[in-house]
């Protein structure tokens, strides 16, 4: 008869003793978990073939990971001893097959349990992957840019859009080998030459855009509405003035539309103030 500790082996923490002082130090027992004493095995196949080198990963609750192995040449897997009794879920991927459908599965103690578990083909396999991130002349991440990518049989339509996220990124799969074109588009910003690639099979191919303002919108507008108690002035004066060296100067004048709307164009970078005032 094998005898098991049911208790594992506790510790205080460290304390001094003084010489003739008497000590009191309560300890905290905690039960040791269940023994691994369950058998998991099985096969991984495809259409009658066995796949060699699939990945068996086991889950617990909440579909957290517990461990993994890997199938051999004949697609066979084993835990022995290696789980505690209990419920659990069963995942497998491989190169070139889709990721398996959860198995549930439940463990009991010196009970042999054996899954068989069949993988698809993934027909997307010998796809590419284009993806990478769009950048200003600063190099910085621009965000909300339409990223579109052209086959060199069509170059006249987009066969994909997408819309960088807020680091800039862009991602494209599921693209057969061949020549493409890729092109970016955003408000303020040209690109100055389509960017052309040729994608092998299985590639994962990586492309930086980097984007230049554009001259026309390099410079800033100033607008707005000149009221008064809740209601637009029309054709109000309105005085814009640019901070410099010696304080802020007077560089435009115009008359609000009837609307009491104004607008201040082709501004350069700067500080600025605008007053208004009806003669």
């Amino acid at each position: 008869m094998v005898n098991r500790y049911m208790y594992l082996l506790s510790k205080s923490e460290e304390f001094h003793l003084d010489s003739g002082q008497e000590a009191s130090i309560n300890l905290k027992l905690e039960k040791a978990p269940p023994l691994p004493c369950t058998e998991l095995s099985g096969q991984v196949v495809s259409n009658c073939t066995n796949v060699q080198g699939a990945t068996v990963k086991i889950l617990g609750k909440n579909s957290e990971p517990v461990c993994h192995t890997e199938t051999n040449i004949d697609g066979e897997f084993y835990f022995i001893n290696t789980l505690i009794p209990g419920d659990y879920e069963i995942i497998v991927s491989a190169k070139n097959y889709l990721v398996s459908e959860s198995i549930f599965v439940s463990l009991k103690p010196f009970a042999p349990l054996y899954v068989s578990i069949n993988l698809k083909p993934d027909e997307d396999a010998e796809n590419a992957i284009l993806y990478g991130t769009v950048r200003n002349s600063e190099n910085v991440p621009l965000p909300n840019v339409q990223v579109c990518i052209y086959s060199d049989r069509n170059i006249g339509c987009p066969m994909n859009i997408t819309i960088t996220n807020a680091n800039g990124e862009y991602l494209f799969t599921g693209l057969n080998p061949g020549k493409y074109t890729i092109s970016a588009f955003s408000y303020g910003y040209t690109l100055p030459k389509d960017i052309t690639v040729e994608i092998l099979p299985e590639d994962i191919f990586r492309t930086d855009i980097y984007l230049y303002r554009t001259v026309l919108v390099a410079k800033g507008t100033i607008s707005g509405v000149v009221h008064h108690n809740g209601y637009a002035v029309p054709y109000a004066i309105t005085a814009l003035y640019r901070k410099g060296t010696n304080g802020y100067s007077l560089i435009r004048l115009q008359h609000a539309n009837g609307n009491g709307v104004y607008l201040f164009s082709n501004l350069k970078a700067g500080e600025y103030i605008i007053r208004a005032k009806l003669e």
